[in-house]
């Protein structure tokens, strides 16, 4: 099935670097965002047919990755996106709470690997 990828994060390094190791992994260049808000006026603006892989920090200032999901989870649509926490964070509270939201489909600890991704594209499905 095919879907779009997309980056979230704030940090333009960690984008390009989240960019080639997802191109590598997905044999697909994922579209980048630096703030959830812009990404979520996007995602409101797709129709039904339109289905989403993200990758998303929770540390952001403007919105934050848990506002951000807060939000998608009101789309009429939101089984369409697959949404992948890529954080620095190592709390097991942030994983808890992610695993609160259905969209939710994996947590990573950056730095986002070729492994780590790799791993996660095996053992999840996504969308």
């Amino acid at each position: 099935m095919k879907f779009e990828i997309f980056a979230i994060d704030d940090d333009k390094t960690i984008c390009l670097l989240h960019k080639y190791v997802i191109n590598l992994v997905y044999k697909q260049e994922p579209a980048i965002y630096l703030d959830a808000r812009n990404a979520l006026e996007f995602f409101a603006k797709q129709t039904s047919d339109f289905k989403a892989l993200i990758f998303l920090d929770i540390n952001m200032p403007v919105m934050s990755g848990w506002a951000f999901l807060k939000e998608l989870e009101k789309f009429d649509y939101k089984e369409r996106f697959s949404v992948v926490i890529v954080t620095s964070s190592v709390d097991i509270f942030d994983k808890k709470r992610a695993d609160k939201f259905a969209c939710v489909k994996g947590y990573i600890e950056k730095p986002l690997t070729k492994v780590k991704l790799t791993s996660l594209k095996a053992n999840t499905d996504f969308i």
